[in-house]
């Protein structure tokens, strides 16, 4: 099995394995769940285009514009991308569609990619392959992180 195989099973693994992934995560999440703004985070300013911070869908709309992010860093190797605009939702469907949308075209890139075009550099310093890395250990982050916040609306109370 290459490296390129290894990493992409792992890459599928954050999205869909068993209670470890974000779909698990988010499975039956409604848009009032999804909203729900635990008071620790009443303080932190808004950024532009997203959902209120710490909410479930504030984490569903920063993977995906990541995703975007990352995608452009591949793509446009050696050089550093742009920075892009916000792509906001207001309900989980059409949060979770950008956001599996954004994932499945950044594992494009990744799977049309050579073993050797894994080490190639990017734009930040990094090689694909430790952005790719980076990417599967930031969807486990944001999974708890989401799983976290449902927990928290559970017990608002």
């Amino acid at each position: 099995m290459t490296r390129k195989d290894e990493l992409l099973i792992a890459f599928d693994d954050a999205q869909t394995h068993a209670w470890e992934s974000i779909e698990y995560a988010i499975k039956d999440l409604t848009d009032e769940e999804a909203l729900y703004q635990h008071p620790a985070y009443g303080d932190v300013t808004p950024e532009g285009g997203h959902p209120p911070a710490g909410t479930a869908l504030w984490h569903l709309v920063h993977l995906q514009n990541c995703y975007d992010y990352y995608n452009l860093g591949i793509r446009s190797r050696p050089n550093k991308p742009e920075e892009i605009g916000t792509t906001g939702a207001a309900t989980v469907a059409e949060a979770v569609a950008k956001m599996k949308w954004s994932r499945n075209e950044l594992r494009r890139s990744v799977a049309a990619l050579s073993e050797e075009q894994l080490d190639e550099a990017l734009g930040s310093g990094r090689t694909v392959i430790e952005l790719v890395r980076a990417s599967i250990r930031h969807d486990a982050w944001h999974s708890g992180q989401v799983v976290m916040s449902r927990r928290l609306w559970q017990n608002r109370g």
